[in-house]
C-alpha cells in the first residue's frame, strides 16, 4: 500500500432532494478503516459524526424520508477467526476485523460491587451508550484485589455475558469489552446527530407509510463527504506499540482485498504466505488463522522467525543486538 496510504469511509445519499426533503437514504460505505474515531487518533478524526451531520444540513435538507443504510461489503467472513477461544471473544482485545470499525470497537463498562465477598455486581453504565447491547452480569465481588472478569459473546450477537470476579466494595470499577455491532452503533449516533441539527428524520425501511414501494432510485448515489484514516505507517506503529489486535486483523484482510479481491482472513493469509514463498521461505509448519495471533490455532517455528528477520530491514539491527549481547 505504501506508508502514506489512507483508508476511506464515505457518506452518500440516494434518491433526490426536493424542497428540503431527501426522498432517499443516507448510505455509509465502509472501507476497512480499523481506527475510525479511535481515542489515539482523535486529533486526526475530530468529531467526525457531528461533521457528517453538518454536511447533511448544509445540503439544505430539512427532512429525510428514508433510512441510513450500511455498505459493509468491503471485508468478508467473520470478524474473528473461528478458532478464537470463547474466553477471549467479547473482550476488548478480541474486537475483530469489521468492514466498518468505530471507537476501536471497544466499550467501557462501569461496575459497582457488593461490600461482601460473594455478593452481586451491578452494571452502572456503558460508554459509548449502546441500547442494542444486552449485558448479562454474572460477576461476584471478591476479596482478591484484581480484575478477574471475562466477557463472553458470539460475533454478531448483541448479548454479552460477564463472568468471574472483581474486588469487593468498588463503586466505579471499569473494565473494557468489545462493541458487538460497531456499524449499527455508528448508524444510531449519526441519526442522533442529524436530529440534533433539527432535521426531521422519518425513518422508512424500503417502503413508504402507505405500504407502497418508495419512489426513488436507490442506486443513484451522491457523495456527501468522506473521512480518511491516518497514514498507514501511523496505524502500524500504534498496532505494534499497543498490540492492537483489531488493527492487525484488519490489515491482514486488506492484504487479501488488494491482492485477491477478497477481504477475508484466508485470502490475506494466502497473500502473506505467497510473499514469503517468493523470498525462498518454506511455509511447512506455518499455521495461521488471523492477523493478530489471538487464535490458539496459530503457530510458526523459530526457524520462520529467524529467516524472516534475515530477509528484512531488521537484519542489521538483529545482528547488532546479538553482538551487544555477546560483548
Amino acid at each position: 500500500f505504501g506508508s502514506e496510504h489512507q483508508f476511506e469511509t464515505s457518506l452518500y445519499y440516494t434518491g433526490d432532494i426536493e424542497e428540503g426533503i431527501l426522498k432517499g437514504d443516507l448510505l455509509i460505505v465502509a472501507g476497512g478503516d480499523p481506527c475510525l474515531g479511535a481515542n489515539d487518533f482523535l486529533l486526526h478524526y475530530g468529531e467526525f459524526i457531528a461533521q457528517w451531520a453538518r454536511k447533511v444540513h448544509s445540503l439544505g435538507i430539512k427532512q429525510i424520508r428514508g433510512d441510513i443504510k450500511l455498505d459493509l461489503s468491503y471485508f468478508e467472513g467473520e470478524s474473528l477467526a473461528g478458532s478464537t477461544s470463547i474466553e477471549d471473544s467479547g473482550n476488548y482485545y478480541a474486537a475483530g476485523a469489521h468492514s466498518l470499525s468505530v471507537f476501536d470497537n471497544q466499550c467501557e463498562i462501569t461496575l459497582r460491587s457488593s461490600n461482601v465477598a460473594g455478593g452481586p455486581v451491578e452494571v452502572v453504565r456503558v460508554i459509548p451508550p449502546n441500547p442494542d447491547m444486552k449485558i448479562v452480569c454474572e460477576l461476584t465481588a471478591s476479596n482478591i484485589d484484581e480484575d478477574r472478569a471475562y466477557i463472553y459473546g458470539i460475533p454478531g450477537s448483541n448479548e454479552r455475558v460477564i463472568k468471574g470476579t472483581i474486588p469487593k466494595g468498588k463503586k466505579n470499577y471499569k473494565i473494557k469489552g468489545d462493541i458487538p455491532n460497531p456499524a449499527e452503533l455508528l448508524k444510531r449516533q449519526l441519526i442522533e446527530a442529524i436530529r440534533g441539527k433539527r432535521i426531521n428524520f422519518v425513518q422508512m425501511k424500503n417502503r413508504g407509510e402507505d405500504g407502497q414501494t418508495m419512489e426513488y432510485d436507490s442506486f443513484k448515489r451522491t457523495k456527501v463527504t468522506s473521512v480518511s484514516s491516518p497514514p498507514l505507517h501511523e496505524i502500524v506503529s500504534k498496532c505494534l506499540y499497543k498490540s492492537v489486535n483489531t488493527y492487525a486483523d484488519c490489515l491482514l484482510k486488506h492484504l487479501g482485498k488488494k491482492h485477491k479481491n477478497e477481504g477475508s482472513y484466508q485470502a490475506g493469509i494466502e497473500t502473506l504466505q505467497s510473499h514469503w514463498k517468493s523470498k525462498g521461505l518454506t511455509i511447512d509448519g506455518w499455521f495461521q488463522e488471523d492477523g493478530s495471533g489471538l487464535s490458539r490455532a496459530n503457530g510458526i517455528s523459530s526457524q520462520h522467525i529467524a529467516k524472516i528477520l534475515s530477509l528484512t530491514s531488521m537484519k542489521d539491527e538483529v545482528t547488532r543486538g546479538f553482538k551487544q549481547l555477546g560483548d
